[in-house]
């Protein structure tokens, strides 16, 4: 008998490792530590320990962090108790350890012309008073989320 016919033929989702299982968009590694301190307390027991975790991006997929194994809990924007800026619309959050949005820095450079995010950041990076691995969901420093807002506020500024 072959095996398509076997009563017990379950097929399991074949996942692409650090893809996620929801939309396939390529993920982010995250540590654990970004999952304690953003995913909210009840749903914390859902974290298995011994996992690697992912950081999905895609605006479209409700999942913010996954693993690739078959029966790990997917954590969806619900569960953090965060905002996620890739995912949101509006505001936008870029920064979450100086508390920048897309609109803080669109709203710099409308009045200003150009935005000091980066700078400001940076000089706070260098003092050692970023907890980028606890606050931003991406589980890494944000400095390249702010260079790209900056960019986007300066061309929208331009036209």
């Amino acid at each position: 008998m072959s095996t398509c016919c076997s009563i017990n033929n379950k097929k399991e989702k074949v996942l692409t490792p650090g893809n996620c299982p929801t939309c396939q968009a390529k993920g982010k590694k995250v540590g654990l530590i970004t999952l304690f301190q953003l995913i909210k307390r009840p749903f914390q027991k859902e974290i298995n320990r011994s996992s690697q975790y992912y950081f999905c991006s895609s605006k479209e997929c409700e999942v913010v962090y996954f693993s690739n194994q078959n029966n790990d809990f997917l954590f969806k924007k619900e569960h953090l108790i965060v905002k996620v800026g890739q995912k949101e619309s509006t505001p936008k959050q870029v920064c979450y350890c100086f508390d920048y949005t897309h609109q803080d820095i669109l709203e710099e450079v409308q009045k200003t012309g150009k935005s000091t995010a980066t700078q400001i950041i940076t000089q706070n990076i260098k003092e050692g008073l970023c907890a980028c691995e606890m606050r931003n969901p991406q589980g890494s420093c944000c400095l390249g989320n702010v260079k790209e807002a900056e960019n986007q506020a300066t061309e929208k500024c331009k036209k």
